[in-house]
């Protein structure tokens, strides 16, 4: 015999989306992307130097 919870079954589960988080997403994608696009720069700029 299967037992069922009506409680948890009858009622849907709702998820609330927090706008903060999205922009903390952004913000860490950002940083991270200038700090690789900064990296690259300097990478090309020692290489450009040594010729």
């Amino acid at each position: 015999m299967k037992l069922v919870n009506s409680k948890t079954e009858s009622q849907p589960v709702k998820i609330e989306k927090s706008e903060e988080d999205l922009k903390g997403t952004i913000i860490s994608v950002f940083m991270v992307g200038g700090f690789i696009a900064l990296s690259w720069a300097g990478v090309y700029l020692l290489f450009v130097a040594r010729f």
